[in-house]
């Protein structure tokens, strides 16, 4: 649940990035990662790489 929190956070510096012009496809592709693992059943472990 906390990664929500986070991907939701996140998501709004990145919107406001986009509407200045800037897009950086890592950062579209942790945006995918993170809601991957939302529908994981990962522990600490697995997701702490994640966010780091």
């Amino acid at each position: 649940c906390l990664i929500l929190f986070g991907l939701r956070g996140m998501s709004a510096y990145a919107f406001h990035a986009r509407v200045l012009g800037y897009i950086d496809k890592e950062v579209d592709r942790w945006f995918y990662e993170g809601l991957a693992a939302v529908g994981e059943d990962a522990g600490a472990e697995e997701l702490l790489p994640l966010v780091l």
